[in-house]
């Protein structure tokens, strides 16, 4: 800490790669190298910046006043198109995939009535799987600034400390993922988003 400013920052550049994805079975359970692509967890980028200030005023009013707040941005989970039916008639419906020429996430409107480009998937032929690979679509990124202000009452070997948090602070749209049913008219729509701005004060009481 310096100057009653401590900081922390953390950025975090992976990539995890499996071929199954949380309990859904393969495409096709002969070959399963085809389904080999990001887990479901993967998220690519990832920073995290923290901040404590210590407010150095010297007015007795403002002694013991600590600002905080943490900022985290991430990259999107990827998401994988499906089908609805048995197209392939072997007897599972949820894994089968559609064909895909191009790629998803290029050109992408990114907007909550398309995120991303739904013309590069059509429908494989009738008893055949569809060439989309899994987990080829990267979903919407996610970023939050959360706050809190605190300042500590102390009397004698008891205190009481005094906190307002904040949460996504700028009240930022995080959407949730789109819909991957090829075969839907809904194919690509966002419905959903995170919490927005949360606020909530507390007490807390130190004793001997």
């Amino acid at each position: 800490m310096t100057k009653g400013v401590d900081l922390l920052a953390s950025y975090t550049l992976s990539k995890t790669i499996d071929n199954t994805q949380d309990g859904v079975p393969n495409q096709d359970p002969r070959n399963r190298a085809a389904d080999e692509g990001l887990a479901s967890f993967d998220r690519r980028h990832r920073f995290v910046l923290s901040a404590t200030y210590q407010l150095p005023f010297d007015q007795p009013a403002w002694h013991n006043w600590q600002v905080s707040t943490i900022f985290t941005a991430t990259s999107g989970m990827p998401l994988t198109a499906v089908l609805n039916g048995d197209r392939a008639n072997v007897g599972t419906t949820n894994a089968q995939r559609p064909n895909v020429s191009g790629d998803p996430n290029a050109n992408a409107p990114h907007t909550a009535e398309q995120w991303f480009d739904t013309s590069v998937f059509s429908l494989p032929a009738p008893l055949a799987y569809g060439s989309a690979g899994r987990s080829i679509i990267t979903g919407p990124p996610f970023q939050a600034v959360n706050l809190a202000v605190s300042r500590r009452f102390s009397f004698g070997p008891r205190a009481i400390d005094v906190r307002l948090e904040v949460f996504n602070l700028l009240d930022h749209a995080n959407f949730l993922l789109p819909s991957n049913q090829a075969d839907s008219a809904q194919f690509g729509k966002i419905f959903g988003a995170a919490d927005p701005r949360q606020m909530q004060f507390g007490v807390k009481f130190y004793f001997r």
